[in-house]
């Protein structure tokens, strides 16, 4: 996403302007899909027929439009890179695009990092004794785990201090409700509903379970391996595995929702069924079946479309006319017995967008990553109110970590708590009107003034880059360096 943020210091955002970067998102991910596979496939018709339909399938509309995922839907465009260049690994002792497919799947989502890694550790069990005896193979997989190490080291270093110093409250762990029976999934996957794409597309579904059966004779070693490992983590994904009963309380917990666990499977049965399509049947029959493919995604793409279009239609979806609060009456319509929102709105122009920033959504509805001890704050830190005893002071957030007194105080306040959630090894900076102050941490995690003064209008809160993150970023700097000094030598290997 940098790409696009620099892009915004520049141009004005626009309702134009966000269909435009999921465009270019789609296009990439159409270049990384085709060329990704043609190193294993070694066949540009294989390719170009995967990246459409796997690009193209109702699962990227649903992380788009539905969940607003961006980092999931990254991920999923990067994932080829991984899954084709362990593949290329495992064939040609090459690491480069695997390397580079890791870096970019850890710079967009976590736990679709976490779902790729443990596909590739399988993986790398069923072929350890071929690695393991390849002096060449280790070798390069030592290259391409320090380059990832080094590449990432601005992501994990402080995300691990950050952890390990506070407290935090980690995501909602829903007990790893029971999946979808096998029978449920195919189903759902076949219905091409984006509210019901959690686990395969279509032609994913096919690949599952026709491919093999027509087509199986004529697999190569290569896609045997692929099929099977993704059949694995397809059935561990269903209830036939006792996740609510028991692997709720394992480190599987983490992934929050069986179905994630398809994430994978999705990619290589969508590539299995392209490689049957275009290889394995007749010669002369392959041209109709092609274009009756790309006929039929092309309108399930369609369909995803309208799907999209006609949920932010639907009579409970309205204009966001102006910013929400609490008890408002367009909370009504969605849940009035608790009085929260399910956030049915359609977004149309730059100023709905703006409202949606400056609604105060409950911070109970998304308490992911706030210190545990802040928690009992929500409602204050909802509504930017101050606090000192048992008073409250309205304040205006202006952007960029700075506030505006909203409310006239006559007398200097001590021990003034912010709505700003303080973080243990965060170095912060606090202004009042331009002059530095005093503050210290409360007992609820939230920065707190020492003082206070009745002149004050606006208040500036300015985080300080820390000696560690002058380190991190070297060591990044340096993995660049290195990572460039090794792509010069592959490619000088190959001339």
């Amino acid at each position: 996403l940098l790409p696009f943020v620099v892009i915004l210091l520049f141009v004005k955002f626009s309702i134009s302007l966000f269909y435009i970067f999921f465009a270019i998102i789609y296009f990439e991910g159409l270049l990384i899909s085709f060329y990704s596979s043609k190193t294993l496939s070694l066949n540009s018709v294989t390719s170009y027929v995967f990246s459409i339909l796997y690009c193209t399938s109702s699962i990227f509309m649903t992380f788009s439009f539905t969940n607003m995922d961006l980092g999931a839907l990254l991920s999923f465009i990067y994932m080829p890179l991984v899954i084709f260049g362990f593949s290329e690994f495992i064939k040609n002792d090459k690491w480069i695009e695997l390397t580079i497919g890791v870096t970019l799947i850890i710079f967009s989502h976590v736990l679709s990092s976490i779902l790729v890694f443990l596909f590739i550790f399988v993986w790398f069990l069923v072929d350890f004794k071929q690695i393991w005896k390849n002096k060449i193979k280790m070798i390069n997989l030592g290259k391409a785990i320090l380059s990832v190490t080094l590449l990432t080291s601005f992501i994990w270093i402080p995300a691990t201090v950050f952890l390990l110093t506070n407290d935090i409250k980690k995501p909602i762990n829903f007990g790893m409700p029971s999946s979808l029976d096998l029978l449920s999934l195919l189903y759902t996957s076949m219905t091409n509903n984006i509210l019901m794409s959690w686990g395969l597309s279509v032609f994913a579904t096919i690949g599952f379970i026709f491919a093999p059966i027509i087509f199986y004779h004529k697999f190569t070693p290569t896609i045997k391996k692929l099929y099977w490992l993704s059949f694995a983590f397809a059935i561990f994904s269903t209830g036939l595995f006792p996740w609510e009963q028991s692997l709720s309380h394992t480190p599987l917990s983490i992934i929050q929702f069986p179905w994630r666990l398809d994430t994978v499977p999705q990619l290589l049965f969508t590539y299995i069924f392209a490689t049957c399509l275009t290889q394995y049947l007749n010669s002369k029959s392959r041209p109709p079946y092609i274009i009756l493919v790309l006929i039929v995604t092309i309108t399930c793409q369609l369909s995803a479309q309208k799907q999209v279009i006609s949920l932010a239609n639907r009579h409970t979806s309205y204009n966001l006319l102006h910013p929400l609060f609490k008890n408002d009456d367009y909370y009504k319509p969605y849940n009035a017995k608790n009085n929260q929102p399910y956030l049915n709105y359609h977004i149309s122009n730059a100023n709905e967008i703006n409202y949606v920033i400056k609604s105060q959504f409950p911070v109970n509805d998304y308490p992911d990553y706030y210190p545990k001890q802040s928690f009992i704050e929500r409602e204050n830190l909802s509504k930017d109110v101050g606090v000192y005893g048992v008073k409250t002071i309205k304040l205006k957030l202006l952007g960029n970590g700075e506030f505006r007194i909203a409310e006239h105080h006559l007398h200097d306040i001590r021990n003034f708590e912010m709505p700003f959630v303080y973080y243990n090894f965060v170095h912060y900076q606090v202004y009042e009107d331009h002059h530095p102050v005093n503050f210290h941490c409360s007992s609820t995690h939230l920065l707190t003034l020492n003082k206070l003064s009745r002149e004050v209008k606006n208040i500036k809160v300015h985080i300080v880059p820390s000696k560690l993150s002058y380190v991190y970023n070297t060591i990044a700097i340096i993995g660049i360096l290195y990572f460039a000094i090794e792509i010069y030598k592959e490619k000088r290997k190959r001339e």
